[in-house]
């Protein structure tokens, strides 16, 4: 079998590799594995043949050589100690006075659900997680912003909803990494809503960007 062949075939094995990867990869990365296998038999190949490889496809061999190097990627830029398995999330209860009655119980089933999505780490329902999450809802407010003069009175523009939590993160394989921390993300609304009566959908879009924050902290260490 001539070099050609042999690296041809290389090729070949390496983009059913990366097809099998992908499938194992949160969807952001699946793409971007599946997009390197199918130019892998073309990069190699136009390489064998003693060719100049065009800018997109030099691209695609660098991509090619950092994977098979053994470089990982990952959805959040999370760099986990392998030793670490599981987590567990404890109720936050909403000491704020404020908001929905479901509040509690929807903020902390959704982080659970938010941390799992996008980790490979396990739910420990008996709260002996490798990292632990626990705190709670401090606070829930709405206050005007955006003020403007209408006849000379000055007037909200807009209300602004505040959602305050306290997190306590403890990794019990690194201490070092443990921390307590208050988070806050707020959205604006029309002054007209009655906040009483904003939907599920608005407060899920606050607490979307706080479980960001809080994943981004504990597992990113960003």
């Amino acid at each position: 079998m001539t070099s050609s062949n042999k690296l041809q075939g290389w090729g070949e094995r390496q983009a059913v590799s990366h097809k099998l990867q992908a499938r194992r990869k949160p969807q952001a990365v699946r793409h971007k594995l599946q997009a390197i296998g199918l130019h892998s038999r073309k990069v190699l190949q136009l390489a064998a043949n003693g060719l100049k490889l065009p800018p997109s496809l030099q691209l695609a061999a660098c991509s090619l050589w950092l994977l098979l190097s053994g470089c990982s990627l990952s959805f959040t830029g999370a760099a986990l100690d392998p030793s670490i398995k599981t987590f567990s999330v404890e109720t936050f209860p909403n000491n704020s006075a404020q908001g929905p009655a479901t509040l509690s119980q929807v903020f902390t089933d959704e982080l659970r659900t938010f941390i799992q999505r996008n980790s490979n780490l396990r739910l420990d329902a008996r709260n002996e997680g490798d990292v632990q999450y626990s705190g709670q809802i401090t606070g829930y407010t709405v206050q005007p912003v955006n003020a403007t003069a209408q006849g000379g009175v000055e007037a909200a523009g807009a209300n602004r909803l505040t959602i305050t939590v306290q997190v306590r993160f403890v990794n019990t394989k690194d201490p070092k990494q443990n921390f307590e921390q208050s988070f806050s993300q707020f959205t604006d609304f029309d002054r007209t809503r009655n906040a009483n009566e904003l939907d599920d959908a608005f407060i899920r879009e606050i607490a979307g960007r706080l479980y960001l924050d809080i994943f981004n902290r504990s597992l990113s260490n960003w």
